[in-house]
């Protein structure tokens, strides 16, 4: 007898006024679903009485999911879910949960998180040059559950 609790919704708290995560809740919605996704912004008024005990998280910094039973997914671990819920990325979120993929997973969402407001101030310039050279930039190397990542500044 299975003793997981069924997932058949995710709320996903996401930072509206930042370029990337409005792309990606886009990118998300857009996408066919084996699990029903809620967006709320953060920005949502009321949103602590909504959702009491959710100001202990640190939602600005990371991505934070809710699950049907109160669980909380975030920052890898929430886009491993989110990734989960999707059709087409399930398998690959297995994948990338495994502890071979985690240390490069959880680099590249780290990176991603840290680097959110200059991509975004990219992407709503318009400056496809620059985003590409950001986007060229070197794929992290992994040894060992230690993953590097040179990023110009």
């Amino acid at each position: 007898m299975d003793t997981q609790p069924k997932i058949d919704e995710l709320t996903v708290f996401f930072d509206a006024d930042c370029q990337i995560c409005r792309r990606a809740h886009r990118w998300i919605a857009r996408q066919p679903k084996f699990v029903r996704i809620k967006f709320l912004p953060l920005q949502t008024e009321n949103l602590v009485e909504r959702f009491p005990g959710i100001d202990q998280f640190d939602l600005r910094e990371e991505l934070t999911v809710l699950g049907p039973q109160g669980q909380i997914w975030q920052g890898l671990d929430g886009w491993l879910m989110v990734l989960w819920a999707l059709e087409v990325w399930r398998g690959r979120a297995i994948e990338f949960a495994q502890p071979h993929w985690r240390p490069l997973a959880r680099r590249l969402i780290v990176e991603l998180s840290n680097n959110r407001y200059r991509l975004s101030s990219l992407l709503s310039n318009g400056d496809e040059d620059d985003l590409r050279e950001v986007l060229a930039q070197p794929a992290p190397s992994c040894a060992q559950d230690n993953c590097e990542l040179k990023v110009n500044p």
